[in-house]
């Protein structure tokens, strides 16, 4: 998928605020993703059941689709969470925004995650549909 600059400018505008659920939050961003991803692994592992996820790589760009959240991950009762996880000064890449709108127009959200308790309010509460909650 290509796009011009001008198009490029004029959906992130539209996409600002859109599928991706930033949780406003007051707990403090880590400053590196490797190890708040390493703190979800071991979570989820330690749940019984445990908690299933699909994990993208971090040691390398992915071999998914460009733009593939970070996680995804199978709770109880049929719940998936899509989790975008960033370091305090990061920002989503265009074809992760343009993967968040696409997944939002099917009914689901990616939630950008920057912090350790921001990640287990989204496990312990009702996860909300795109565009729900914000």
């Amino acid at each position: 998928m290509t796009f011009t600059t001008a198009e490029y400018l004029a959906m992130e505008a539209r996409l600002r605020g859109k599928g991706v659920t930033q949780t406003a939050s007051s707990h403090k961003p880590v400053e590196r993703e490797i190890p708040l991803h390493d703190k979800i692994i071991k979570h989820c592992n330690a749940q019984w059941p445990p908690w299933k996820f699909r994990h993208a790589r971090t040691d390398k760009r992915t071999t998914e689709e460009l733009g593939v959240e970070d996680f995804s991950i199978f709770l109880p009762g049929g719940k998936t969470l899509h989790l975008e996880i960033k370091a305090r000064d990061e920002k989503q890449t265009k074809e992760q925004l343009i993967w968040a709108k696409q997944l939002e127009m099917l009914g689901h959200a990616v939630h950008v995650v920057r912090d350790w308790e921001t990640f287990l309010e989204l496990t312990h509460q009702p996860l909300p549909l795109a565009g729900e909650g914000k």
